[in-house]
């Protein structure tokens, strides 16, 4: 089975859950392919085309500066599309990931005549709840056809699946759900950083507003503890502004965006691990976390409902409740019996997450297409 994959994020390209998933999955999918054909963006320091076994990785180059993100994803379907037909259109199958990959799927897909299959791994009304700008608005309307043209759509929750059949009015989504590669890193011997650890994009559904407003709250009451936020995004200069507001500047650490084992052992330093978010598809970030022994505090939104038990392999409290969240932190904080017996439980249970279940459950609906 050969199968053509595009994703605008694939290491070292990796700006948030995206570009981890495919880290993830596309090793252990290619093993069960004949050929697996990945189209990706450029990076100044990869050759334009890799060949590992049976996965070949091209990155096509964009003409020109794009001058916006709409005018970049046109550029690198553009691009993807030459790609492709300069190789010939030799595939059983197309695989795109979200709408950034949409347009070049469509066209392959017409052009190939054969299957095309989606991951949503969000979608903008989602993160946005209310469309507001144009550029919003376009790309839920790519998000449409995309779900409309495709013979099958994976999510990676039962909430995404909802979404999706909600938003799209199609019945033809399967779940499955994400890996964690974490838990191969060895055991977790750092010494405890002292501080609460979240990670993700700096935009609002991320939820690091309410964090840093919870985090002032209650840290006069744990004088040693410290707020570390990894990631980058547009709202860092606000929250650099709020926490100054809120006095706690000189507590809150941002590393940056962190990747590979420099990510893996700020988490294994973590005190607790908190997920604030207000959006979240699957819960990505938690589950790695759990895959590294910690105790996690999250917010129910989205399939993290699904992940964590609530009193049992970790605490939730519902997005956006400051009280609760603060309610969260403190009993993580306080009672270092209930951190470690929720640690436990967290990391037995990433265990049945893992990227060869995942891959192996991908196979299974190829396969099914054909």
């Amino acid at each position: 089975m050969k199968v053509l994959m595009i994703s605008s994020e694939y290491p070292p390209v990796i700006h948030g859950g995206l570009g981890r998933y495919m880290q993830g999955l596309v090793s252990p999918l290619a093993q069960k392919l004949s050929a697996l054909s990945l189209l990706t963006a450029p990076h100044p320091e990869c050759e334009a085309k890799e060949v590992m076994g049976n996965l070949a990785v091209s990155r096509p180059a964009i003409a020109g500066t794009p001058e916006n993100l709409m005018d970049w994803v046109m550029q690198f379907n553009f691009a993807s599309c030459e790609s492709v037909l300069k190789e010939g259109l030799d595939f059983d199958l197309i695989h795109v990931h979200d709408w950034l990959a949409a347009p070049a799927g469509i066209a392959l897909k017409e052009l190939a005549k054969v299957p095309l299959i989606a991951s949503f791994h969000a979608t903008e009304k989602g993160r946005k709840e209310m469309l507001l700008s144009e550029q919003e608005h376009a790309i839920a309307s790519i998000e449409s056809d995309l779900a409309k043209k495709a013979e099958q759509i994976i999510v990676c929750s039962e909430y995404m699946k909802r979404t999706v059949q909600h938003e799209f009015g199609v019945q033809n989504a399967a779940v499955i759900r994400s890996g964690n590669a974490w838990s191969a890193f060895g055991q977790n011997k750092t010494e405890d950083g002292g501080y609460v650890f979240a990670m993700g994009r700096f935009v609002k559904e991320k939820g690091f507003g309410d964090l840093i407003k919870a985090f002032s709250s209650i840290h006069v009451n744990y004088p040693g503890i410290r707020l570390l936020l990894a990631g980058e995004g547009p709202l860092k200069d606000e929250y650099m502004q709020q926490a100054k507001e809120l006095g706690v500047s000189e507590k809150l650490l941002l590393p940056g965006f962190l990747e590979g084992e420099a990510l893996i052992r700020t988490v294994d330093a973590a005190h607790i691990c908190v997920i604030p978010s207000l959006y979240e598809p699957f819960g990505l970030s938690a589950l790695e976390c759990m895959g590294r022994g910690k105790s996690v505090l999250s917010s129910s939104a989205g399939g993290l409902e699904e992940l964590i038990i609530h009193q049992e392999t970790g605490l939730l409290f519902e997005g956006g409740d400051e009280a609760g969240l603060v309610a969260g932190m403190e009993q993580l904080l306080q009672d270092t019996a209930l951190r470690e017996k929720l640690a436990a439980a967290a990391l037995k249970e990433s265990l049945h997450y893992t990227w060869g279940r995942a891959a192996g459950e991908m196979y299974s609906i190829y396969s099914k297409m054909l």
